[in-house]
């Protein structure tokens, strides 16, 4: 992987020259890669190996589709039980627009949160983080009681965010979670580094 070892410049003058010479007459460019953008970017036709074997061989948007649903990144989803006692988060789902948790940027996305509650909350607030490669938090979603009644009786709550215009840069994240009663009152908890996803460009026009 050259474009790995430069920096954001380099790599825009590696990608300048090779389009430019797989545009010309009589050229071919074998670019060998696992960058989802760049790929798509620069190809019309992909090959798709694993451990050193074909598995597929076709138009780019295709074998990507194929290469993403056999990929998989590690702590994508998030089960715990109810707890008898205390509030807390027991499903956490990244509804991405591709397989494998990968999420096309500009296209829509849902996070959705199943809460367990053994007895009523007092004016419950949630809300999650998305987390960047650096944890750094980039988005900060929340919702009150007062806005949408939830977890004012013992049951399971499901809470869904949808973003019709998903648009981070390019990059893995994570969701940070957290349960609690308004500022001053009981904190149930907080969830870290849950759900990874991944954002990746994939309808960029060559």
């Amino acid at each position: 992987e050259v474009l790995a070892v430069g920096d954001l410049q380099f790599q825009k003058k590696c990608l300048g020259k090779m389009q430019d010479v797989a545009n010309q007459r009589g050229r071919t460019v074998i670019f060998v890669s696992h960058n989802m953008a760049a790929i798509t970017t620069l190809t019309t036709r992909c090959l798709f190996l694993k451990h050193g074997k074909r598995v597929c061989v076709g138009p780019t948007a295709e074998v990507i589709s194929a290469y993403l649903g056999e990929s998989q990144l590690d702590n994508s989803s998030f089960n715990a039980s109810p707890n008898p006692d205390r509030p807390n988060v027991t499903k956490i789902e990244v509804i991405t627009d591709q397989p494998g948790q990968v999420q096309t940027m500009g296209q829509a996305i849902e996070f959705r949160f199943e809460i367990w509650t053994p007895n009523p909350i007092n004016n419950a607030c949630f809300s999650f983080q998305i987390v960047n490669e650096n944890l750094q938090p980039v988005v900060h979603q929340w919702t009150f009681d007062s806005e949408r009644p939830f977890c004012r009786a013992e049951g399971r709550y499901q809470l869904i965010c949808r973003i019709d215009d998903f648009r981070l840069y390019i990059g893995r994240y994570t969701l940070t979670t957290y349960l609690a009663e308004p500022p001053g009152g009981e904190s149930f908890g907080s969830l870290e580094n849950v759900c990874a996803f991944e954002v990746a460009a994939l309808n960029s026009e060559r």
